[in-house]
């Protein structure tokens, strides 16, 4: 199958700057800020006072790469929330702040954390309202918001060696709890779009083209 301008790959950890700049949007209306402890946008069951925003958007909150104990596969926020609360409370899993260390599972209560400030939609949808929508990325969400025959028609299809044989290798379905880290689904066309506002070549929306050049 010959790829085109509309063929759905798998984005990976592109997805980090579209939450990244949801952040700075809501930095740049004054809704939260930078310096916030992520437990302030989290119900009130979890207690996380000593990681910041920032420090999730910067890589320095101090926790794993990816969620661990007692969900290593979070399906929903409380069990993504209560992996980040089991982690914080135990030392040998939370290394403290302000050191860097790449994590997906910082990304994804990001994401869950700023969908559940701003009312409570899946970090998808949310992320689609407000960031990808307002640029003209239509065709850029996770795969659970296509619908399930144009996603299947169009998403690429790789493949890898079976012996003599070539056999269809398909991406891994990432975890509900970190889709914000690298859950999303794209086309080559909605990613030129994407690049030009990053670069500052293409305005579609002010506040977001702001929040991009944060």
């Amino acid at each position: 199958v010959t790829p085109t301008s509309q063929t759905l790959f798998g984005i990976g950890s592109i997805t980090k700057t579209m939450t990244a700049t949801l952040l700075a949007l809501r930095v740049n209306e004054g809704s939260v800020s930078l310096n916030d402890p992520v437990d302030t946008l989290l119900p009130s069951d979890y207690q996380i006072p000593k990681i910041t925003l920032l420090q999730l958007a910067d890589m320095e909150s101090g926790l794993a790469k990816n969620p661990a104990a007692p969900y290593p596969n979070p399906a929903n926020e409380t069990e993504l929330y209560t992996d980040l609360q089991t982690c914080v409370d135990a030392p040998g899993c939370w290394k403290g702040v302000n050191r860097y260390s790449y994590s997906n599972f910082a990304y994804g209560v990001l994401g869950n954390a700023l969908a559940n400030h701003d009312g409570g939609l899946p970090w998808s949808l949310d992320n689609f309202y407000y960031v990808m929508g307002p640029l003209g990325l239509f065709d850029t969400k996770s795969p659970a918001d296509y619908y399930p025959s144009d996603f299947q028609s169009r998403r690429a299809q790789g493949y890898s060696r079976a012996g003599s044989s070539w056999v269809v290798s398909q991406a891994t379905t990432i975890p509900f709890g970190v889709v914000p880290a690298g859950g999303l689904w794209s086309t080559p066309d909605d990613m030129l779009i994407w690049l030009g506002h990053a670069m500052g070549n293409l305005h579609s929306d002010n506040n977001v083209d702001a929040a991009l050049q944060k």
